[in-house]
This record gives C-alpha cells, structure tokens and sequence, in this order.
C-alpha cells in the first residue's frame, strides 16, 4: 500500500469520480440525486428502488459493476489501485446509461 501510494491515489482518484459524477448530476437532476463521496468511495440517489434497480442492471449491462445501498442507492467500491483512465471509462459509461434512461 506504500510502496505504490495506494491511499493517495485513492485521494486523487476518488475526488475524480466525485467530480465526474456531480457533474452527471447536474445534466441530469431529474434523474440522478445526491452525489457524494469519500476518497473511492462514491455513490448516488435515484428517485425510487424500482429506477435504482433498472439503472444497475443497464450500468451492469454497458460493463461497468456497480453495487446497491439502501432503497434507492447506486454505489461505487473501485480497487485502490484504479487509474485516471479507468474512472473516466466508468464516467463515460454512467453519463450514457443516465442519459438514455
């Protein structure tokens, strides 16, 4: 974990994924709610569990594994050692799974 930076990187990457996702969240208010998060760990509220639901099935479906939390609760647990790279993809795909739902 301290030979590879892996808690800064976490620092760095989850304020990324943060970033990304509040951003997907102002595009799509109507559909997406209450980004937040702590280093890696990031998530979001959908308005009922039936639309949370339905969304992790087409996030799943478009390659990205995304867990559930609560009622209406889309979470986010990527590997400490995640790249730029990665959580852009994972962006990209949340992005065009919301905006077609």
């Amino acid at each position: 974990i301290e030979e590879e930076h892996l808690v800064k990187n976490a620092e760095i990457q989850g304020k990324r994924l943060l970033q990304g996702l509040e951003a997907i969240e102002k595009k799509y208010p109507q559909k997406i709610s209450n980004a937040r998060g702590t280093g890696l760990m990031c998530a979001f509220d959908l308005p009922t569990p039936e639309q949370r639901d339905a969304l992790q099935g087409k996030l799943y479906a478009n390659g990205l594994l995304v867990l559930t939390c609560g009622s209406v609760t889309i979470r986010f647990r990527p590997p400490l050692n995640i790249s730029s790279e990665e959580i852009d993809e994972s962006l990209a795909i949340v992005e065009k799974t919301v905006k077609s739902f």
